[in-house]
């Protein structure tokens, strides 16, 4: 590695690029296989129209804030504990049909993350290189030297990397989507604040999409209500932004209803 006056950094921030292709529709992680409950609710009456379903939009953010938001902020803050809230995460989301989902989503953004952005095998946390670092968690940090005994970065011991969590797949690990998504964009170098509104991006982002291919909205005035939508999610962000595992809930049941009767429907565009 170079040498300097100073020793390289632990982590820098990620480069904006990081983030944009993380929420870009074209990273493959399956979300548009998934309306959130919106075509059960459609097909069943409950969403008639623009204001019903800003009104659907709203209840959606309001219900993942509260359901998602402390796994993915408890994951980011301490990622050594990912099986543990994993299991707790499975069961919270005693709906099937969205436990299925966060499962699928969660396993297909691990792949991803595996694929794309590649742990440094050496041991070595790189300095802002724009690669995944494995060893994180609230474990003592030591320092690596090169063979003329200078400092050349910071070491840890593995807490788990994403090889550990893929070849969990088949025990009572199940890979749902909140946890993981906190554990890898931290390790990834991406602030809790900002892995949360990337989260509430996405999900409006995925509600929106859904409404277009179920022909509830058009194209045009879709990005009308995302641009609407965007402000109350950015509300919602800062009233939640700080829930913890004790504050977990389900506030919208109407919705957690129409998603469990998902498969029930005659005919269906979206797994759930």
């Amino acid at each position: 590695m170079p040498q300097g006056d100073h020793d390289p950094v632990f982590r820098e921030p990620p480069s904006e690029w990081t983030v944009w292709q993380l929420i870009d529709t074209a990273f493959p992680t399956g979300g548009f296989a998934h309306s959130g409950g919106l075509e059960a609710a459609w097909k069943h009456g409950e969403v008639r129209n623009r204001s019903e379903f800003e009104g659907f939009l709203e209840s959606s953010l309001n219900q993942w804030a509260y359901a998602s938001f402390p796994f993915v902020s408890t994951a980011h803050q301490e990622p050594s504990r990912l099986h543990e809230l994993d299991a707790q995460c499975d069961a919270f989301n005693t709906n099937h049909v969205a436990n299925r989902a966060s499962r699928l989503q969660g396993r297909a953004w691990i792949a991803a993350i595996d694929k794309i952005f590649k742990p440094d095998p050496s041991g070595i946390i790189p300095s802002g290189d724009g690669t995944l670092d494995p060893r994180i968690g609230s474990i003592p940090e030591t320092t690596a030297r090169n063979p003329n005994g200078s400092a050349c970065g910071k070491a840890r011991p593995p807490a788990w990397t994403l090889k550990d969590l893929r070849d969990s797949s088949g025990t009572s690990y199940c890979g749902h989507f909140s946890p993981v998504f906190g554990a890898t964009v931290a390790g990834l170098g991406i602030e809790k604040r900002a892995a949360l509104r990337m989260l509430q991006f996405m999900n409006l982002r995925s509600l929106i999409a859904a409404a277009v291919r179920l022909g509830i909205s058009g194209p045009m005035e879709g990005q009308i209500l995302q641009n609407i939508m965007g402000k109350r999610a950015e509300e919602i962000l800062h009233r939640c932004e700080d829930l913890s595992l004790k504050d977990l809930a389900e506030t919208a049941p109407l919705a957690n209803l129409w998603q469990a009767n998902q498969d029930r429907l005659y005919s269906r565009l979206f797994r759930s």
